[in-house]
């Protein structure tokens, strides 16, 4: 089985498309499968699987009983998990972007940066406002978990910003009369350097249809991996 560097060197010449793989090995995963043909691995209820050919899926995938969810480089390996595990009931495509720099993004005026702290309170606020949906206790554990900050524009919390699962910069949300004013911008720069700073890999999950988000990436000069990435959950 490969070591965690021989996977980096086989499978990691696409840094952005490698950020989340990259990221599990750094943070400790269990390496399920690590062989020329392919990489399987497992952290904090995720597998992954990466680069695999069809040998390789297919010993990779053995190596399961069941998932709650799986995140694959290629649509061929998101089809064959979506086959296996008939819990799992959609595939989706994602954009990736790994954050190697930030660009120094100003603050808006009247604005000033904070620790969201995991109160009540704040994990109230978090679920009730932010737009995917998650759960209460989804939210608390992330918070609980990460990092999150939140904007303060005239003493009014503008918008917050914090990580999910996998450790992608997320769960970005403005509120909705301090939109339109590079907030967003600013709040993803300011976690990148945070993150950076750490000497944490920075990177985020862009699904496709996110077309808000990819164009302020892009506006700031951040582009995804030209390869996508599938989630099946």
């Amino acid at each position: 089985m490969l070591s965690a560097n021989q996977i980096r060197a086989r499978f990691g010449s696409d840094e952005g498309h490698f950020a989340l793989i990259d990221y599990f090995l750094t943070n400790g995963c269990q390496i399920l499968y690590a062989e020329d043909d392919g990489v399987l691995c497992f952290y904090h209820g995720i597998h992954a699987i990466y680069g695999a050919s069809q040998t390789a899926i297919t010993k990779c995938l053995s190596l399961v009983e069941n998932s709650n969810c799986f995140v694959c480089s290629s649509s061929e390996e998101g089809d064959a998990v979506l086959q296996k595990f008939k819990n799992l009931k959609k595939k989706k495509a994602c954009y990736q972007i790994l954050y190697e720099k930030t660009i120094g993004v100003k603050i808006p005026e009247n604005t000033v940066v904070k620790v969201l702290e995991p109160t009540d309170e704040n994990i109230d606020f978090v679920t009730n406002t932010y737009t995917l949906g998650f759960s209460r206790e989804e939210i608390k554990r992330l918070m609980t978990e990460f990092t999150f900050y939140a904007s303060f524009t005239n003493g009014e919390i503008s918008g917050y910003i914090g990580r999910h699962d996998e450790g992608s910069i997320g769960i970005l949300e403005i509120m909705p009369k301090f939109r339109r004013c590079g907030l967003g911008a600013f709040l993803v720069d300011y976690s990148v350097k945070q993150l950076l700073e750490k000497g944490e890999i920075a990177y985020c999950n862009i699904e496709i249809a996110n077309e808000n988000s990819l164009k302020m990436h892009q506006k700031m000069g951040f582009y995804p991996s030209e390869k996508l990435v599938f989630w099946c959950v």
